[in-house]
């Protein structure tokens, strides 16, 4: 299936490890993200999935449930960012917005991104006009059943 990607599309290898994000705690960045591998490159893709279980050895959480995510990498990136439905030290009731600006995606994705914004859940959102949008989605996602800790969102 990957080989049938476009002819110069490129993927990214991701961690799905047991726990590594769940209801109680986001772990972004802890295991390998391998970037810009190219799609119809056997070997890279074979040597990338490899230094994503090998990550998920040397964190000492080797366990044959751990998968293996394999995406398009996504291009022409103005902003990206992560949305947590409560702070993720303490659980408080906020919104967490993490991004960056610009085509990397790094920071974000490693939990190392200094541009957050905090928004407290019971807050209008009518005096927040561009976050409008976010809120009502988060409110949708939880109030659904879905009480997701953190969401990836590309723009």
């Amino acid at each position: 299936m990957v080989r049938k990607r476009r002819k110069n599309s490129c993927v990214i290898v991701r961690s799905s490890a047991l726990g590594e994000d769940s209801f109680e705690s986001a772990q972004a960045g802890t295991y390998q993200s391998i970037l810009n591998v190219e799609s119809k490159n056997k070997k890279k893709i074979k040597n990338a999935i490899n230094l994503v279980i090998r990550s998920y050895e040397q964190k000492g959480n080797y366990d044959e449930k751990n998968q293996i995510l394999i995406q398009t990498q996504s291009q022409q990136i103005h902003i990206s960012g992560v949305v947590f439905t409560k702070t993720p030290e303490h659980g408080s009731p906020y919104y967490v917005i993490n991004f960056e600006e610009g085509e990397f995606t790094t920071t974000v994705t490693q939990g190392l991104s200094n541009q957050v914004v905090k928004i407290f859940r019971n807050i209008s959102a009518k005096n927040f006009p561009a976050l409008l949008l976010c809120i009502d989605f988060l409110r949708v996602s939880t109030s659904s059943g879905v009480n997701a800790t953190d969401i990836f969102a590309l723009i």
